[in-house]
């Protein structure tokens, strides 16, 4: 059996303008959507151009040798995937995900001017086609749905979602902390419930959190600025601010009175912190 390829990221790229619409960040390589949506774009038309009578024989795949971009044309998007390695079950993944996302957002996709954030609530389809690759420990799993009673669940299973009824703002890693299953054996077991469209998942921000920013933030940090002009681009420079603002000491209240700013607001871009990986949970004021 041919083990699924490590996927990096994924971007939504609009055909018109080449700009990029969507990204979802998995792990690995760190490209800023916005110069790499440019230059898949000038690529694809230039192999269209060249041939244009070849129908679907256009680039598809560019080889890099450590990394491999997959591409996909939809009739308003491209949709790449940044992988270790190409599989056709890979690409044929990211064929389902280009039609999901122009069925779900048609009148969005021609009426769009740019704003970012638009498209961020497709991250759950995206979750349900890579569920192991794209799902991260300080997500909350929610059950959308009341299962039958004739459902047989594993021991596991019946432990997570007991858990969850206790507390439905239990995220991964405390569902791995109050449960002793590693966070692996978590995403094994309900895996097939994201696939099914039973669970989603959210992110909790609450006033006493303490936050810090990840280890892996940092390191890219270190490389350049691209996070942070995402950032000031969605939120300003105050979200910016409230990024360098999570020390792992100050909880989120003391955060948004430092800052003197109002307590929703800091939530919001903390929450969209947490599902892009930029900060992880520390511990809770006490």
């Amino acid at each position: 059996m041919i083990s699924e390829p490590n996927i990096y990221a994924l971007y939504f790229i609009e055909r018109d303008s080449g700009k990029c619409m969507y990204y979802q960040k998995f792990s690995g390589v760190e490209v800023d959507p916005d110069r790499l949506s440019g230059f898949i774009s000038a690529i694809v038309s230039f192999s269209e151009e060249l041939l244009p009578k070849m129908g679907d024989d256009w680039l598809k795949t560019i080889d890099r040798g450590s990394f491999s971009l997959i591409v996909e044309r939809g009739d308003h998007v491209y949709g790449l995937l940044i992988v270790d390695k190409s599989v056709p079950e890979v690409r044929a993944k990211l064929i389902e995900l280009v039609k999901a996302f122009e069925k779900k957002f048609g009148p969005k996709i021609k009426e769009w001017k740019g704003e970012i954030g638009v498209f961020d609530d497709f991250r759950n389809d995206v979750f349900r086609v890579f569920p192991a690759q794209s799902i991260l420990p300080q997500y909350v799993p929610e059950l959308l749905t009341r299962l039958s009673k004739n459902v047989e669940l594993s021991p596991k299973m019946s432990a997570i979602l007991q858990i969850l009824k206790e507390d439905p703002n239990t995220n991964l890693q405390g569902i791995s902390r109050k449960s002793g299953y590693d966070i692996g054996e978590i995403l094994e077991e309900i895996r097939s419930f994201v696939v099914r469209g039973l669970i989603r998942f959210k992110v909790k921000v609450l006033e006493d959190d303490v936050y810090q920013i990840s280890p892996r933030t940092w390191e890219a940090l270190m490389k350049g600025v691209y996070q942070l002009e995402k950032i000031q681009k969605i939120y300003g420079v105050k979200g910016v601010e409230i990024l360098f603002a999570n020390d792992g000491k100050r909880s989120v209240k003391k955060i948004a009175q430092d800052l003197r700013l109002n307590p929703g607001f800091v939530k919001v871009v903390l929450g969209y912190f947490l599902m892009e990986g930029f900060i992880e949970l520390v511990t809770k004021e006490t």
